[in-house]
């Protein structure tokens, strides 16, 4: 999500930092993310395991919408690929326009 305006800034990296920080994960899995924060590119991720989990597809739409605002710019494109991700979880395009405004 952070790189699809083009620009990876450092409040972005700031919050998923933050994010991963608080997670009840192992360290090595929170080490391998921070790795992945520091050397950031773009991952295929699949969708199917939160089509069928609504409370999770909502915590993930609003954690993207969170990072997408992190910079205090929401650009068109990721404005773009939110709304596509909640068409391609079943919202309604009302619904994401309430998470990207």
């Amino acid at each position: 999500m952070a790189l699809v305006d083009g620009n990876f800034s450092q409040d972005e990296e700031n919050l998923l930092k933050v994010l991963v920080g608080g997670m009840n994960i192992s360290d090595k899995s929170r080490n391998l993310l921070f790795a992945e924060i520091d050397n950031p590119k773009q991952q295929k991720v699949d969708l199917n395991i939160f089509k069928d989990d609504l409370m999770n597809a909502t915590t993930l739409l609003s954690g993207l919408a969170q990072l997408a605002k992190a910079d205090g710019t929401l650009h068109p494109a990721e404005k773009l690929y939110i709304q596509t991700l909640g068409r391609e979880l079943g919202y309604m395009d009302d619904a994401m326009m309430m998470l990207v405004e």
